[in-house]
């Protein structure tokens, strides 16, 4: 992402934006989010003309401070979600060589029958995101 300690804290601000999630096809409830464990949230998502809304739950926070400075959070779907599978968020600002990291490591798996019809043409069997605006 870059280097140096405002852009780190550039990432975090983005991170507690959720400007990942910033993209037309995609509406939070509430808009944005308190990033704490155990907040639960909505999403809402538009495949073609039709919108589904799902819920998550932040399971946990990453705040650390060392050689490598993180801060992030993962989350999961929770029953009754279109998928089970989990998304973790993070920037580290590594001292060493001052360079500053946006990681994303997501995993899931169709939790409908809807998801299913529709995992091999929607893409979401992949990991992608937005990178954070910085």
């Amino acid at each position: 992402m870059g280097h140096g300690a405002v852009c780190f804290e550039r990432a975090k601000a983005g991170l507690q934006c959720w400007e990942m999630f910033s993209v037309a096809w995609v509406r939070l409830h509430p808009e944005k989010p308190v990033v704490a464990a155990e907040t639960v949230f909505g999403i809402s998502a538009r495949f073609l003309f039709v919108w589904s809304t799902s819920f998550c739950r932040i399971a946990y926070t990453v705040d650390d401070k060392g050689e490598v400075d993180r801060f992030g959070f993962g989350l999961g779907a929770v029953r009754g979600h279109i998928l089970a599978g989990e998304e973790r968020f993070c920037g580290e600002w590594h001292h060493g060589d001052d360079t500053v990291w946006y990681h994303v490591i997501a995993f899931s798996r169709p939790n409908t029958v809807i998801s299913l019809l529709g995992y091999p043409w929607c893409g979401i069997s992949r990991s992608s995101s937005r990178g954070i605006r910085v």
